[in-house]
């Protein structure tokens, strides 16, 4: 099956609806599927249009017979779950339906329609579910019904969320520690990673651990004091994963304040080179703090930390602040790094 980052998978969604060829996206609970969907909706100016196809049945799709009384006949009216209008037609869950569900899934997906009702010639038809092995309620999907859609499968990937949360406010200190700790962005239950920093295993049985979406929720308490941080931190990501974020964030207390890199850009302390975690650090107080008026000062010291932490800052700082763009430091950066798509 092809497997894709989520930026890559949705390069290969555009194809296939330019092709009107239906999409099954396959992944990991919480890797961002769902917000998948917007995006492409937004790319291609279609409404988004979601079926979560677990809750519902058959009727849902056929709709009800109503009497005809001039031909004494019954006609079936539309249910608004089939949409008249082009949109993008999301078929969520649909691996968690029952067989009934899924065989009336055939109809749609291959003709287009159900019964007399049909969708617009415009509309694209994407389902997403889980995986059998990701142990999210997911059912053997039926050969007839598989081989009707292109099949896709996304996992995810640090560069391509950050690019996602820094558009949507997650806070920058957590954007910056998963740019560190890659291997935290996603670990299921009973799996182990190891990002060549610490080998990391999930408890098999653990309710709480980390993926793109439960790293979304533990970002609105990082602003909270310690005491109260990490414990909710931890109901979302589970105490490993948090306990290190925990951790960088005490670094962050010791790398340079924003007044002195501003103030001295060239001369500002520069944490070592083997010290990824300050640098990280430094980064994210930069991304979180930059202004019209400091960027240029910013720019120039991210410089020094190293391409990696200058794109970081680069990227991270203008999808936070979009205004940023039309600086002339954020122009002599893209100009010389023409490589980075934003």
């Amino acid at each position: 099956m092809t497997t894709a980052t989520i930026k890559k998978g949705l390069q290969l969604v555009l194809e296939c609806t330019k092709a009107k060829v239906p999409v099954m996206l396959w992944g990991a609970p919480g890797i961002g599927k769902s917000e998948l969907m917007a995006l492409l909706a937004a790319l291609l100016g279609l409404p988004l249009h979601t079926f979560i196809a677990s809750i519902k049945t058959p009727v849902d799709l056929s709709g009800i017979p109503v009497p005809d009384l001039a031909n004494g006949t019954a006609v079936w009216l539309r249910s608004e779950d089939v949409p008249v209008h082009a949109c993008v037609l999301f078929l969520d869950e649909i691996n968690t339906c029952a067989p009934a569900m899924q065989a009336a899934m055939m109809q749609l997906v291959l003709n287009r329609g159900i019964g007399m009702h049909k969708l617009h010639p415009d509309t694209v038809i994407v389902a997403a579910g889980n995986r059998i092995t990701d142990r999210a309620a997911a059912q053997r999907m039926p050969t007839a019904l598989r081989n009707r859609f292109a099949h896709i499968t996304v996992e995810p990937d640090v560069d391509s969320w950050s690019e996602w949360a820094a558009g949507e406010g997650v806070d920058p200190y957590l954007v910056a520690f998963l740019n560190f700790r890659k291997g935290l962005l996603h670990i299921m239950p009973g799996a182990t990673v190891d990002d060549g920093e610490m080998k990391v295993t999930m408890d098999a049985e653990a309710n709480a651990f980390p993926t793109p979406r439960s790293w979304v929720r533990a970002s609105k308490f990082v602003g909270l004091p310690a005491d109260l941080r990490l414990p909710l931190v931890a109901a979302q990501v589970g105490d490993g994963p948090a306990a290190e974020f925990e951790g960088f964030l005490r670094v962050c207390k010791s790398v340079p304040t924003l007044d002195e890199v501003v103030k001295s850009p060239s001369t500002a302390k520069v944490p070592p080179a083997g010290d990824a975690a300050s640098r990280y650090a430094i980064v994210a107080l930069m991304c979180r703090s930059a202004t019209r008026d400091n960027f240029d000062a910013l720019m120039e010291y991210a410089a020094r930390l190293g391409r990696e932490y200058e794109v970081l800052t680069a990227v991270d700082s203008v999808k936070r602040h979009p205004d940023l763009a039309t600086t002339q430091a954020f122009g002599s950066w893209a100009v010389g790094n023409q490589d980075i798509t934003l």
